[in-house]
């Protein structure tokens, strides 16, 4: 028996907002998490227990979270071994570290452990999340908690691992593909006469009730696009230009690289 239900390793943006779901939402417990981040102003201000190091988590925590970036891993994975630490056999590794594979994650933490990988997205930290999730050999209590958790940011979607490296590009990197977008339409607004705040404002209202629409309605976005378009106005020229520069394939390449990253983090 742990004294911790739930541990969390890595108190950023994404972290904060899974360990703040768990506490609305009842899925554990506050006096049953337990946090730890290299900053420490990061983890007193989740005003939960605050670990004074990642041994204390990985010690006194059923679940632990893996919340820190990717490329921290190696490092993490060596002061385990340093301290002679091993991650038991009764305890579950949940891993949102993009791209890093459950092999990858068994290669670097030796145990017997399970280990369930997300995908969340940042939208989660506002409750508009998109989650992917694979559960591996998660005992059901466990997969049934964390499936809980994460649908409380949002949308969630299970998973086999292989499709992971998909979902990180699509859902994951996703969010960054319609900000770089809604950048391009605020800067147009502006370079024709929209002052800066009303540009951004038009702009991602547009976004906004343009993906509303097509989530009430249900109506697929082609159909309402060609709704939106008619013969001769002002949006068919616009799209003119789109597809002038070949802009389905300038996304469908920009996935195929952020797809192929993915795999490569996984090696």
């Amino acid at each position: 028996m742990y004294k911790y239900k739930f541990g969390v390793l890595g108190a950023g943006n994404m972290g904060s907002a899974i360990v703040k779901s768990a506490v609305d939402n009842d899925i554990f417990e506050k006096d049953r998490i337990i946090v730890f981040d290299s900053d420490a102003q990061k983890s007193a201000a989740l005003q939960l227990k605050t670990a004074c190091c990642a041994e204390e988590v990985i010690r006194n925590a059923e679940i632990l979270l893996l919340s820190f970036k990717p490329q921290n891993l190696s490092g993490f994975a060596s002061d385990l071994d340093k301290g002679g630490l091993q991650i038991a056999d009764n305890q579950t590794i949940v891993s949102i570290m993009a791209g890093i594979s459950t092999a990858k994650i068994r290669r670097y933490i030796k145990g017997g452990y399970s280990i369930i990988r997300i995908m969340p997205n940042l939208p989660m930290t506002v409750g508009a999340g998109v989650s992917a999730i694979f559960m591996g050999n998660a005992d059901k209590t466990v997969s049934a908690d964390i499936e809980k958790l994460f649908a409380a940011t949002g949308e969630v979607f299970l998973v086999k691992e292989e499709q992971l490296d998909i979902f990180t590009a699509l859902s994951g990197s996703g969010p960054g593909y319609i900000l770089e977008f809604a950048d391009y339409l605020i800067s147009a607004a502006i370079e024709n006469g929209i002052p800066p705040a009303d540009a951004k404002r038009l702009a991602l209202a547009t976004i906004y009730g343009s993906a509303q629409l097509s989530i009430k309605t249900e109506e697929n976005p082609a159909d309402l696009r060609d709704k939106v378009t008619s013969k001769g106005g002002t949006t068919e020229q616009a799209i003119k230009v789109f597809r002038k520069a070949n802009m389905r394939k300038i996304v469908s390449d920009a996935v195929t690289a952020a797809i192929n990253k993915a795999k490569e983090l996984g090696k």
